[in-house]
């Protein structure tokens, strides 16, 4: 409550500015602001380093990559790779953990790891990244980091990422269900399939990559376009 009412004070009287990182994060919160609100659209960077597409391979696996909850939909994962009878990876952990195991035994739960680990399993070990949110999120970059080295992604969509996935092209949009998802991941196991989405995925993203020079420049815009209006 303190800091809502800091937040008050120091924008009474002053154009508001806000950052978005998604359509879908500016369309949620725009009807609880002010009409003179201004928006401004700006990606969260991705940093990685163009490479060739990964070669997937035969036997590759769906993976969930991030915190173990119901919001992120991790249980809705691991029913839906049982009803599909296809291998899942888990990397991650939280308090859905035991829940997923219970569901899934087959799955293999990976914990947390580092980063550089996740992206040589990319193309390799995992065939497409899984992202079900049942809340909205404005936009999971482990979906960008995917399509920058060529793996596609299936994501729910009520998720900000939907907007940099088209659906049967580039990855796959559905609804945050368990028969939806496992339908999705059935065609995701096709691995000409998986291979033809994740290469539409590289093509676009490198099309208009979100690095961390396009970020700062855009930043730079929006503060430029700040203190133009600072007296307005």
């Amino acid at each position: 409550m303190l800091r809502t009412e800091l937040t008050r004070r120091a924008i009474r009287g002053r154009r508001l500015h806000l950052i978005h990182v998604s359509d879908r994060g500016q369309a949620t919160i725009a009807p609880f602001l002010p009409d003179s609100a201004i928006h401004h659209r700006v990606d969260n960077p991705v940093a990685v380093e163009r490479g060739p597409p990964a070669e997937m391979r035969d036997g590759a696996r769906i993976a969930f990559i991030g915190r173990l909850t119901r919001e992120k939909g991790a249980d809705l994962v691991a029913q839906a790779a049982r009803e599909a009878d296809l291998p899942a990876l888990f990397i991650g952990d939280g308090p859905l953990a035991a829940e997923v195991r219970g569901i899934a035994p087959q799955a293999e739960l990976a914990g947390w790891l580092e980063a550089g680990e996740v992206r040589a399993m990319l193309g390799g070990e995992i065939s497409a990244v899984v992202a079900p949110s049942r809340w909205y999120e404005t936009g999971p970059l482990t979906v960008y980091e995917a399509a920058a080295v060529g793996v596609p992604a299936l994501v729910s969509n009520r998720a900000g990422a939907a907007e940099k996935v088209r659906d049967g092209e580039t990855g796959l949009v559905v609804e945050p269900a368990v028969a939806d998802l496992a339908a999705a991941l059935r065609r995701l196991a096709d691995p000409q399939a998986a291979r033809r989405l994740g290469r539409a995925a590289y093509d676009r993203y490198w099309s208009a990559p979100l690095t961390p020079a396009r970020h700062a420049a855009r930043l730079q815009d929006v503060y430029e376009a700040m203190l133009s209006t600072a007296g307005a």
